[in-house]
């Protein structure tokens, strides 16, 4: 029995013993692992320029810990990537070696899409940029060693429209970082645990940045100016204006958004020189250029933020641009009818189509949030949309219209990268001032269409668009033939940007061939041969009731032209054809008369000389008002 109970007791102690140390054990394994394993997810949101980089350090990791990371595009067209670097990272080096890459890639005929690929193999120890299931980039690994890293974040490359070359994506984007984490990233998921990443200071920061720009200054346009990027608080302008060799260099004046002087270019030994440091982040600034007779002529300016070398050197272009230049906006109009050419009110009536293409970052959106590559609008909502997006669009206006234009459908469709195409199918009255009427009915008219641009040129600026520009196979009407037309751009007197579709159109002169001249002509005979008569009333009958026809054709032409200041070639032809006809009249009743009272004498002499000098006084005022009137 004893020997049993001694038994019972070392077996109990064993069992004790064994409790303790795995209770130890498993309290060492607790403090290893909460000192190799820390945990936690972060959030991150920001927004990524074209060609930036933004970086992210990773501090305090050891070697096995479980990284993921979660990058969602939130706006713009942003196909993003993301990446896990060791640290140091030359981001310099890494800008230069991107862009030679693809230059080579373009060069030999490769996809420059792939120099990232091309990059990645040798740098990044993991990344993603485009998984199976969506635009958003994900990836997960292991930390090689202990220590800090980066995680880079950029925009994907795309093809541009032409297909020829290649434009990095941008836009807000929304990151998630997770550090031995067991869950699944998504971009909803919320921010725990610790802090182990921060924002890289020396990645993606704002680098100096150089622009030149240049232009000409005269009377017809004495001012130009430029709206300028955003710019950071801290950050220091400097401008430098030279002038034309000789001349002084234009008048320089920095404005804020509503328009208000901050600070005005003094002059120096290099030209006009302005400098500002911004105390607060700036938008919708501008630099307004003004001449006077003293200062017409070109001009250069250097634009610097953070860049004083300008004043002391001849720096290259470097960072991206200071001042935004205008939006192209390219212009197709297609003239499908002329039609209802009112002469009496100087009018015309037209049916065309409109096209207007420009691009506008603000518009551009993923792709994924959709999942197509543009969206498609009418003009209502179009306006609604980039009203809530606090944008612009090149609204513009028809110079000379009359009235309302009746829009038969107008569209908007936008690509994922911001390109947009405006399409109006219209018709609208348009006045026609230009209208010259002293070779009517030989005249050739010029018919103008004026689209002006609401915004300022330094906004919107017009191109033609040739190969989609026209006109169509019956734009003339019955009474016109189309000579042909041109598209000339130019700027308004207030500097906004015009684009001008000119029709040049000839009269069809077969209608008044025979309505007019061919009557006239058959009259002007007819009275020719009374002189063949010896009846003087017959003479002075039948030449008084031409004489009333020509007062009818005058009529007739007077109610299809305007009341003119000047005399037209038709005007001169009736008004020789009174005058002749007149005298005419006035020679038949005297000769009648000297005839009644017996003192006629050499009646047939003058009948002779009449058959000659009849036609001439026609004939020959015709061809001084031809020649005259440039008609031949």
């Amino acid at each position: 029995m004893t020997r049993i109970l001694q038994l019972c007791a070392i077996f109990l102690c064993s069992l004790a013993f064994l409790e303790m140390i795995s209770a130890s054990s498993f309290a060492a394994g607790n403090v290893g692992s909460a000192a190799a394993n820390k945990v936690g997810i972060q959030v991150f949101e920001g927004k990524i320029a074209p060609s930036q980089l933004i970086a992210y350090q990773l501090t305090g990791l050891k070697k096995g810990d479980k990284l993921k990371a979660h990058l969602h595009s939130t706006s713009g067209n942003l196909d993003p990537i993301v990446a896990l670097l060791d640290i140091p990272f030359n981001y310099q080096k890494f800008k230069r070696a991107l862009r030679e890459q693809t230059e080579k890639n373009v060069a030999a005929g490769q996809d420059p899409r792939d120099t990232l690929t091309t990059l990645a193999k040798g740098l990044f120890l993991a990344w993603n940029a485009d998984p199976s299931s969506s635009y958003d980039a994900d990836f997960e690994t292991v930390a090689p060693h202990d220590g800090s890293f980066l995680i880079l974040v950029a925009g994907a490359l795309v093809l541009t429209n032409s297909g020829t070359n290649t434009e990095a994506t941008f836009g807000d984007f929304r990151l998630v970082l997770g550090l031995n984490t067991p869950m699944a990233l998504n971009q909803d998921t919320p921010a725990s645990g610790g802090v182990f990443a921060m924002v890289d200071p020396d990645v993606g920061t704002t680098e100096s940045r150089v622009q030149y720009l240049s232009g000409e200054l005269n009377a017809t346009r004495p001012q130009a100016a430029f709206v300028l990027n955003t710019i950071e608080a801290g950050s220091t302008l400097t401008v430098l204006i030279e002038g034309d060799a000789g001349k002084a260099p234009p008048d320089v004046q920095l404005l804020d958004f509503g328009k208000r002087t901050l600070r005005r270019a003094t002059v120096s030994g290099q030209g006009m020189v302005l400098s500002y440091t911004f105390a607060q982040s700036a938008q919708e600034h501008r630099l307004r250029l003004t001449a006077n007779p003293d200062s017409y002529g070109s001009y250069k300016v250097t634009l610097g933020i953070d860049a004083p070398d300008i004043l002391t050197g001849k720096p290259t272009e470097r960072g991206g641009p200071v001042a935004r230049p205008p939006i192209p906006v390219t212009v197709s109009f297609k003239l499908d009818q002329i039609f209802n050419i009112v002469q009496k009110e100087e009018k015309f009536s037209v049916a065309a189509t409109l096209r207007l293409q420009w691009q506008d970052s603000g518009y551009a959106f993923s792709p994924a949030s959709c999942n197509c590559n543009f969206k498609t609008f009418n003009e209502a909502d179009f306006r609604h949309f980039v009203d809530e997006r606090h944008l612009r669009w090149p609204e513009f206006i028809i110079y000379n219209i009359q009235g309302s234009r009746s829009s038969q459908r107008s569209t908007v469709s936008i690509e994922s990268d911001g390109t947009a195409y405006y399409m109006e199918r219209f018709s609208a009255d348009l006045q026609a001032p230009a209208m010259n009427f002293r070779q009517f009915p030989f005249d050739t008219q010029d018919f103008y269409i004026h689209i002006d641009s609401i915004f300022p040129s330094e906004r919107y600026r017009f191109s033609v668009n040739q190969q989609k520009t026209g006109i169509g196979n019956q734009v003339g009407a019955e009474e016109w033939k189309v000579l042909g037309y041109d598209t000339p751009v130019t700027l308004t007197s207030d500097l906004r940007s015009r684009f001008t579709f000119h029709v040049a159109m000839k009269r069809e002169i077969i209608y008044y061939l025979f309505k007019i001249f061919l009557p006239l002509i058959i009259i002007m005979i007819v009275s020719w041969m009374t002189f063949l008569l010896d009846d003087y009333n017959k003479r002075a009958d039948i030449t008084g009731g031409h004489l009333l026809l020509f007062i009818a054709f005058s009529f007739t032409l007077s109610n299809d032209l305007p009341r003119l200041g000047y005399l037209t070639f038709i005007d001169v032809i009736l008004a020789n054809a009174f005058l002749v006809g007149g005298l005419v009249v006035a020679l038949n009743l005297w000769m009648k008369k000297m005839e009644s009272s017996g003192h006629l004498k050499h009646h047939v002499l003058i009948d002779r000389l009449m058959l000659i000098l009849y036609p001439v006084a026609y004939f020959v005022p015709w061809l001084v008002a031809l020649l005259a009137y440039q008609v031949i």
